[in-house]
């Protein structure tokens, strides 16, 4: 449930929306509103002030001015019956730096060819591994004014190659670190925007593909 309530925080640009999604738990003997539009200006405006621009943990929220306990109670009531999925968000790092927050990530896997040979009069066909192969990242967050990504992406056009090490670092519902992992030497092959159109509503997808030559997982 967590994991549900920070994505749709990181994600809101509406104060209204959160007035529409956010409503008293009638079982709670509460009377109005669960956020007023006051209220959730500030807490879209206490997520922007943050380094990442995001919610990591519940905590953050809990802690902007006029949350309190009960409206904390009407937030996690609101979401509390959606389907159930692990409650798990990340971060992304490149070289160190925390970067806006990114939707989605593909192509976290490294894939090692089959060689096959016949050794002389041998029947059995003996396979070996070959190379590994690491596959490039494809990274898709909502367009932002931090154009750091695109800055990246413009030297390798102009023949500059800058290579870095971006790191996924997965949190847990308390937003404690799981696990990260490591895509070393990377740089940005592809960088494009497209208007992606859900529940009646536009956003502006920001995409980077990014060629890597080793993935580590740091437990």
């Amino acid at each position: 449930m967590v994991g549900r309530v920070l994505e749709f925080f990181n994600k809101v640009k509406d104060p209204g929306r959160i007035v529409d999604r956010i409503r008293d738990d009638a079982a709670y003997g509460k009377v109005g509103y669960g956020i007023r539009p006051s209220l959730a200006r500030k807490i879209i405006a206490a997520r922007d002030a943050l380094l990442n621009r995001r919610f990591d943990t519940i905590h953050q929220i809990d802690s902007v001015p006029g949350v309190g306990p009960d409206t904390l109670h009407d937030i996690l009531n609101a979401f509390k019956d959606e389907k159930s999925e692990p409650e798990f968000s990340f971060r992304v790092e490149i070289d160190g730096v925390i970067q806006d927050s990114f939707l989605e990530i593909e192509g976290l896997e490294s894939v090692t060819r089959v060689v096959l040979s016949a050794d002389g009069d041998n029947p059995i066909i003996r396979k070996t591994p070959g190379r590994p192969k690491y596959s490039d990242l494809v990274l898709r967050r909502e367009l932002s004014n931090n154009d750091e990504i695109w800055k990246w992406r413009k030297q390798v056009i102009d023949g500059r190659i800058e290579r870095k090490t971006i790191s996924i670092i997965v949190l847990d519902a308390s937003g404690d670190e799981v696990t990260r992992y490591h895509a070393f030497k990377a740089w940005p092959c592809y960088w494009g925007v497209s208007v992606l159109k859900t529940d009646g509503q536009e956003s502006i997808i920001e995409e980077i593909i990014v060629a890597v030559e080793g993935i580590e997982r740091v437990s």
